[in-house]
């Protein structure tokens, strides 16, 4: 299920659910495949029929729903739920990866902490740690981890600059747990 939250001024957000589950009625599903070309047409609609300026973005990791979303509102930061993100990482490390176990518990722990960081100065303080364990990693084949999460760093920290707009989609995702 997408989510994505829109940031509009100060104490006033928009939250829109682009993906319902199934048990919902067939009318509210706005976009019925995720793939770049479906959420860009949601996002140009709702682009054209909100009555203000998005501010701010919440998304999961969705590659087509990011793309999208920096077509459609060009000049709106991004922020990636950083909740999604390491749900991504245990779910990869856990289930799919097939090298040793041993990286497995100190990666988790650093890019938990990094995607969780208090303030702004608290990034530059653990990817010193991070890039520290960065040779570990390689060596025990979780190479494709860092890089995966290397590349969405960009992404994980932009509630920082956008005091309004939260880290993460738990609060509508928790309306849709029944």
């Amino acid at each position: 299920m997408e989510q994505l939250y829109l940031f509009k001024e100060k104490n006033t957000n928009f939250s829109l659910q682009l993906m319902l589950k199934v048990r919902v009625s067939p009318h509210a599903v706005l976009c019925k495949t995720e793939d770049y070309e479906n959420w860009k047409m949601v996002l140009k609609g709702l682009r054209d029929r909100i009555h203000y300026p998005a501010r701010g973005v919440v998304i999961d990791g969705d590659l087509g729903l990011r793309r999208a979303c920096g077509e459609v509102f060009p000049k709106v930061p991004i922020q990636l739920c950083v909740r999604h993100l390491h749900s991504y990482h245990v779910y990869r490390l856990k289930y799919q990866f097939q090298g040793p176990t041993e990286g497995i518990k100190p990666f988790l722990d650093i890019t938990h902490k990094m995607l969780y960081a208090r303030n702004t100065k608290h990034p530059r303080h653990l990817f010193k740690e991070y890039n520290a364990m960065r040779t570990f990693f390689y060596q025990r084949r979780l190479e494709a981890e860092v890089l995966n999460f290397e590349l969405k760093m960009g992404f994980i920290w932009t509630h920082f600059n956008c005091p309004q707009l939260p880290r993460t989609n738990n609060l509508i995702e928790a309306s849709n747990h029944w």
